[in-house]
C-alpha cells in the first residue's frame, strides 16, 4: 500500500503507535467528559489530539487563525503534512516532537528532532513523507470493517486530526495542513495549562457542532504519562516513606509514627492492586487490537457456503427459508440496557463495533439453521 489510511480515534490504536515509535511511558486516553476534574487522573499531560470533520467551514476558520512562521519559535518543532490521510500520524508526531526529553520519546523521535533543527519546515514535511516505515506503522491498523458507517449515513465526511501542545508556557495548535503553529493562549502554572487546554477544546468542539449539528465524528484524545508509570512513581514514594519511618522507629517507638507506617503500607497494597489491574487492561488492549486486525469476513463467507452445500446434500435446504445476509443497525447506547443485544447475538454471526464514540453496533444476520451447522461443524472452534 503506497498511501496512508486514516486512523480511527481509538485510544488503544494511538497508544500502540506511540509505543512502536519508541516512546516510553506515554499513553493515550479518550477524554469522555469535558470537565477539569476528569483531567486530574492524568499526572502529566503532554498534549491533546482532536478529531473533527474537515469541512468548508473548518477550512475557512483555519485560514483566519494567526499562523506563526515555523522558524520564528526556537525549539518548537512544526512539520507540514505532505501525504493525504497522514493527519493522525502527524498529530502524534507533533506531540512527541515537542516533548523535550529523549528518555521519554526515544531515539527515533529524538533523531527526527535533531535533524529538524537546521532545516526548513518544507524539508521536514518531505522527510517525514519519505519515511516508509511510518506509513507501515500507520497502515498496520487498517481495521477490517465489512461495512462502514459512511455507507449508511449518506455523503462521506472527510475527517482530520490536529494536535494541541504546551511549549514554553504557551498553548499551540499544531495542524500539518496549516502554514505554521497557531498561538492559542498563555499560562503560568500546570493548573492554568489544564484550564486553557480544556477551554480551547470546548470552544473548538462548539464551533464544530455549530457548523455540523448532525456530525458524530468528534473525539478528543489526551496524550499523557502512562498510568503504569504514575503508579510506579507513587509506589517508589510510598516505599521510601516506609523505609524512612522504619529507620526512625528503630530509635523512637512512637504510636503516631507506627500509625503513619500502617497507612503507608496500606497505600502500597492499593497501588500494587492498581498496577495489577492496569497490567490486565494493557494485555486486553493488545489482544483486542489483534482481533480487530483480523479479517473474519472470508471465514464466515466460506462457512455460509459450506452450510448451504451441506443442507442441500441432506435435503434440508429450503430456498424459500434462506435469506441473504442482511444488515441491522442498533443505536441505543454502548451497554444495550434493554436487552436488544441479546436478541442480536442470538441471530448474528458477526458483530462489528465501528467508531466506539458513536455507540453503534452492526450485526449481520442470516438463516438460523446456519448456527446449528456451525455448532455441529468440526471446522468451528467455538459456538457463535
Amino acid at each position: 500500500m503506497d498511501h496512508y489510511i486514516q486512523l480511527e480515534s481509538d485510544e488503544a490504536v494511538f497508544t500502540d503507535i506511540i509505543e512502536k515509535l519508541g516512546a516510553k511511558n506515554v499513553q493515550v486516553s479518550c477524554l469522555e467528559v469535558m470537565d477539569k476534574s476528569f483531567l486530574d487522573q492524568y499526572k502529566k499531560i503532554y498534549g491533546a489530539i482532536l478529531l473533527f470533520p474537515y469541512t468548508k467551514e473548518s477550512q475557512e476558520r483555519s485560514i483566519e487563525l494567526f499562523q506563526m512562521d515555523p522558524s520564528s519559535i526556537p525549539g518548537l518543532t512544526f512539520v507540514p503534512q505532505v501525504k493525504d490521510n497522514s493527519c493522525g500520524m502527524m498529530a502524534i508526531l507533533h506531540v512527541l516532537l515537542n516533548i523535550n526529553d529523549s528518555a521519554i520519546v526515544g531515539s527515533r523521535i529524538a533523531g527526527y528532532k535533531d535533524f529538524f533543527e537546521g532545516v526548513t519546515s518544507d524539508i521536514r514535511g518531505e522527510s517525514i513523507a519519505q519515511q516508509q516505515d511510518l506509513m507501515e506503522i500507520n497502515n498496520n491498523y487498517d481495521m477490517h470493517h465489512p461495512i462502514s458507517i459512511d455507507m449508511l449515513d449518506g455523503p462521506k465526511e472527510n475527517n482530520h486530526y490536529c494536535a494541541f501542545i504546551p511549549f514554553m508556557k504557551v498553548l499551540y495548535q499544531m495542524d500539518g495542513l496549516l502554514k505554521g503553529p497557531v498561538v492559542l493562549d498563555s499560562f503560568d502554572t500546570e493548573e492554568e495549562y489544564r484550564e486553557v487546554l480544556l477551554h480551547t477544546l470546548q470552544n473548538r468542539i462548539q464551533e464544530i457542532v455549530t457548523d455540523n449539528p448532525n456530525t458524530n465524528n468528534v473525539a478528543v484524545l489526551i496524550v499523557h504519562e502512562s498510568f503504569m508509570s504514575q503508579y510506579k512513581k507513587e509506589l517508589d514514594a510510598e516505599q521510601k516513606q516506609i523505609a524512612d519511618l522504619k529507620k526512625q522507629l528503630e530509635t523512637n517507638k512512637s504510636p503516631v509514627m507506627e500509625a503513619e507506617l500502617s497507612l503507608h503500607e496500606k497505600n502500597v497494597k492499593e497501588i500494587m492492586q492498581k498496577m495489577e489491574e492496569e497490567r490486565t487492561r494493557i494485555k486486553e488492549r493488545k489482544e483486542d487490537l489483534e482481533l480487530q486486525r483480523l479479517n473474519s469476513i472470508p471465514l464466515f463467507h466460506n462457512l455460509l457456503k459450506e452450510y448451504v452445500k451441506d443442507a442441500m446434500k441432506k435435503g434440508t435446504y429450503k430456498e424459500v427459508d434462506y435469506q441473504p445476509m442482511t444488515l441491522i443497525q442498533y443505536d441505543m447506547g454502548s451497554d444495550f440496557e434493554d436487552g436488544t443485544i441479546d436478541e442480536a447475538c442470538s441471530v448474528c454471526c458477526l458483530i462489528v463495533v465501528s467508531h466506539p464514540w458513536r455507540k453503534q453496533c452492526f450485526s449481520f444476520t442470516t438463516h438460523r439453521g446456519f448456527f446449528s451447522f456451525l455448532r455441529s461443524s468440526s471446522r468451528c472452534v467455538s459456538n457463535p
